[in-house]
């Protein structure tokens, strides 16, 4: 549970601010502005950690409450999966990133929040007054993300799982998410909104 958890935010990665000049360029030829919006808004934060790459990265989020997960070079973002593995609550920042449902068996607006990247300011203070004031809704959040952590896990072929479907795995949701669009059902830009969070 959160009360466990020594920092209240975290994000570390690349971006245009990067020393390595190779890798500063790329996000630079990419206009890519949210990450080092991101570090700065969040920087002088209490209890929080944020900036380049670190070694003990994955160590960090399995210590924060929210993990911050903004878009890079493209609209898709490995640390929303990485997310899942810390039990973090992951904190989407990619206006056009839609995250697989895997056939309706993952309730995205449960354990993960989406965030417009222009309003990265409202979005720190939505967080401390969500922890602040909702603690029994990020508890439930945190525990939603460990109950749907299977569907992220590519290392296990399938787990029986307390759940309706009963087979939780990646692989499972990949072909149940085939067999929706097969038979006509609607895809997730139709069931998801564009943004959500908890309250």
């Amino acid at each position: 549970d959160e009360g466990r958890r020594n920092f209240f935010a975290t994000f570390h990665g690349q971006h245009a601010g990067s020393s390595v000049p190779q890798v500063a360029e790329k996000y630079r030829s990419f206009n890519e502005t949210v990450r080092p919006r991101l570090i700065k808004v969040f920087a002088n934060e209490t209890s929080t950690s944020v900036g380049l790459p670190t070694i003990a990265y994955m160590e960090t989020m399995a210590q924060a409450v929210f993990c911050l997960c903004p878009q890079g070079i493209s609209s898709y973002t490995a640390r929303l999966f990485e997310a899942f593995f810390a039990g973090c609550i992951p904190v989407i920042l990619s206006n056009d990133y839609i995250p697989p449902t895997y056939g309706h068996s993952v309730p995205w607006q449960k354990l993960s929040i989406k965030w417009e990247t222009s309003d990265l300011i409202g979005l720190r203070d939505y967080l401390r007054m969500l922890l602040a004031d909702y603690k029994h809704v990020v508890k439930d959040m945190l525990r939603q993300v460990k109950r749907y952590s299977c569907w992220f896990d590519w290392f296990v072929m399938n787990r029986v799982v307390e759940s309706r479907d009963r087979v939780c795995s990646p692989y499972a949701g990949v072909l149940k998410q085939l067999s929706a669009v097969k038979d006509g059902h609607t895809s997730n830009t139709e069931t998801l909104p564009k943004f959500w969070w908890p309250v």
